[in-house]
């Protein structure tokens, strides 16, 4: 049998028979089992009188003690228990802000080895949507202009390449973004124009800008697999700045707050589709790559907000 736990984890509760009497149907482990392993490649099936894994079957008479054929496949289990028992951790702890990083770890299936572009990370540990994927082999780019935490980045992402610069479209290129910042706080940081002057406890932080090709290209990724923004306003520029033709990232999650359809219209004419949203964000894939969790009542809660939801959105903003 079959319990749902963890995003993308199934339980299964093998019963290895106890084979004594009154006690052929005693559970006596529990295999934390994700995604890939789903019955299909692992068989498991609990009958009356026996235990069926990978095919291999042991009858479980009540009135005969377990054989050796019965140790064989409670040895073979325990084996596959402690191999898969790094997935089984990643599927419960989350640093994301809505648990982002176990479902982009979920989505990939368990994959050990793949590459990120995280714009807009802030803090390497703290609410962030690739911290996980890194503990579970990784690598790729982190954005972040505000430079408070760049020792902790340091420090906690070995595997990651900081860029302390700001994103934009490629004809922003070379210029540079003003930020105003109260007492010395840069997460309270604002960005303004060049021309506003600080108020009185605030400093200017000068960020240059660059396009994500040419952080890519100069961190020499392979290739780009997973691509999270969340840069307050700026996503559009940011993508503009990508070559989608060098760079298709499998899977975008984007903040998004749908104040219009920009995004949508942008990523959608790149071959994107959007497929699930958590918290702010939106999800899109390339072509027709699956995602199992667009079901048909996520693909109704997705078309009421981007668009039966829209014009009362604009009507709110446009009485403020």
């Amino acid at each position: 049998m079959y319990r749902l736990v963890a995003p993308g984890m199934l339980v299964n509760a093998l019963v290895l028979a106890g084979n004594v009497p009154g006690d052929s149907c005693r559970p006596t482990a529990l295999l934390a089992c994700p995604k890939r392993h789903r019955p299909g490649n692992l068989r498991v099936r609990i009958l009356k009188d026996r235990t069926e894994v990978r095919g291999v079957t042991t009858r479980a008479r009540q009135s005969e003690p377990a054989g050796p054929e019965l140790a064989s496949i409670q040895t073979r289990t325990v084996n596959l228990m402690k191999a898969l028992e790094t997935n089984a951790v990643a599927a419960e702890e989350s640093y994301s802000q809505w648990g982002e990083d176990r479902l982009v770890w979920e989505f990939f299936g368990g994959q050990t080895g793949g590459f990120f572009l995280e714009a807009g990370a802030f803090h390497p540990v703290h609410l962030s949507q690739t911290y996980l994927l890194e503990k579970r082999g990784w690598q790729g780019v982190l954005v972040e202009p505000l430079p408070d935490n760049r020792a902790l980045f340091a420090e906690k992402r070995p595997r990651s390449i900081l860029v302390p610069k700001a994103l934009g479209a490629p004809e922003q290129a070379g210029q540079e973004l003003t930020f105003l910042v109260p007492g010395g706080e840069t997460s309270l940081a604002r960005l303004v124009g060049s021309a506003e002057q600080p108020a009185a406890g605030e400093r200017v932080l000068r960020v240059p800008l660059t396009t994500m090709s040419a952080v890519l290209a100069e961190a020499k990724l392979p290739r780009l697999d997973y691509l999270s923004l969340d840069l307050e306003g700026h996503e559009l520029a940011a993508l503009r700045g990508l070559d989608f033709d060098r760079w298709r990232p499998v899977l975008i999650v984007i903040e998004d707050r749908v104040q219009d359809l920009a995004l949508h219209g942008f990523l959608k004419q790149r071959g994107y589709r959007l497929v699930y949203r958590t918290g702010c964000n939106n999800w899109y894939v390339a072509g027709d790559r699956k995602f199992p969790r667009c079901t048909p009542w996520v693909r109704l809660q997705l078309c009421r907000k981007m668009f039966l939801a829209l014009p009362f959105r604009k009507l709110r903003g446009w009485r403020r």
